[in-house]
């Protein structure tokens, strides 16, 4: 056991600290010189739920994009938003005949994915399709540069790097900073993504594979999809848009629970990638140390932890035992000062304790069974 132990500790360590460095030792930069024909349509598709502060602004980043007006077509589904986001959609698309809005009734982002697609054809090779968030801005150039990543032969995908718009002295704005650069390196050195920012990203219609029913993390589905058909993903930091993101570390957790959930469910369906003779060496090489360890790491910790409970002549895991109940006293003093809005302790370690523990009763969660995946409004996203 102390041996796995160790195995587990070096294995954790190498995916936060030196995984990330080791890509720097493959980096290629080999974008494919042979274009397809351009695409005849570009489809931005967006579902959307309670974003009347944000849908308009949005929206108008989109129109005021580089592209040629006649290619393009903005989808927006509401998924029965019970502010003015609706009213907002009917507006704008009785002035614009490129806004085609569609209603629905709280059926999840995935699923309104699913219905405007095959409802306007999308999945066809003449068509780039572009998944935007509701909350986000975007450069004049983003959707014309995705566009033309994915006309590049061999390669089925593109994302844009999600940076903060505002408010950016903050763990989760450093955290997702951070994982810019390890998606663009993941690209320039294999020609991979392991999870497309859902903000933004473009796919060839013709890539597109229907989502299944209950599936959360819909980018990362459609990410791996992509990936199982032999296509490589373009992600660049100079491909950009923009959200506001907020430092609530309880709206956070919520999130980060809710979409661990939903990582649990890809790993099970896409288990079989994990074949290097299928995929290559460089997708396993990720996919696992960006992923799959920090996934299963705090769930092997609390098994660890009650495992130290019935080892009392054990060093090793009397420290275990004594740890993990600091630990969660020192979780429990912060949730204390956070629920008096007050500012924690130790914020970056109380971060990334607090989603470790999300990550594990997500997969709970997914144990459980998930039996929707509809969604509610994220305090994090206001664009300003």
């Amino acid at each position: 056991m102390d041996i796995f132990f160790l195995i587990f500790i070096v294995l954790v360590v190498y995916s936060y600290g030196i995984y990330p460095t080791t890509l720097l030792f493959f980096l290629k930069q080999n974008m494919p010189s042979v274009l397809r024909d351009d695409f005849q349509k570009i489809a931005v598709v967006i579902a959307t739920y309670n974003e009347e502060v944000n849908i308009e602004k949005t929206i108008e980043s989109i129109l005021n994009s580089e592209i040629g007006d006649q290619k393009l077509t903005i989808y927006v589904g509401n998924d029965g938003s019970d502010d003015n986001t609706g009213s907002i959609l009917n507006n704008l698309s009785l002035h614009n005949s490129k806004i085609i809005v569609s209603e629905y009734n709280r059926i999840g982002k995935p699923n309104i994915i699913n219905e405007i697609v095959k409802t306007y054809n999308l999945n066809n090779n003449e068509t780039a399709i572009v998944f935007m968030d509701a909350n986000i801005s975007i450069e004049k150039k983003t959707v014309f540069s995705l566009c033309q990543s994915i006309r590049n032969f061999g390669y089925g995908a593109a994302g844009a790097a999600v940076l903060p718009l505002s408010e950016t002295n903050n763990t989760e704005s450093t955290y997702i900073l951070r994982e810019n650069q390890i998606k663009e390196n993941e690209s320039l050195a294999f020609g991979i993504v392991i999870g497309l920012f859902g903000a933004c990203f473009a796919i060839r219609g013709d890539c597109f594979r229907e989502i299944p029913e209950n599936f959360i993390t819909d980018d990362l589905f459609m990410t791996l999809s992509i990936l199982s058909q032999n296509q490589k993903i373009s992600y660049s930091q100079q491909v950009k848009a923009y959200e506001s993101i907020t430092m609530d570390i309880p709206n956070e957790f919520k999130r980060k629970r809710r979409f661990s959930a939903g990582n649990f469910q890809i790993l099970k369906h896409f288990i079989t990638l994990l074949n290097p003779f299928k995929v290559g060496f460089g997708f396993v090489y990720c996919f696992l140390f960006h992923k799959i360890i920090r996934w299963i790491a705090p769930i092997l910790m609390f098994l660890l932890w009650i495992y130290s409970f019935f080892q009392a002549h054990s060093m090793l895991f009397e420290l275990i035992r004594y740890g993990g109940i600091f630990i969660l006293l020192f979780l429990l003093s912060n949730y204390i000062l956070i629920s008096r809005q007050k500012t924690a302790i130790g914020q970056r370690a109380f971060y990334f304790l607090a989603m470790n523990i999300a990550i594990l009763m997500g997969f709970w969660d997914f144990l459980n069974g998930i039996k929707r995946n509809s969604w509610e409004r994220s305090k994090r996203y206001e664009t300003k």
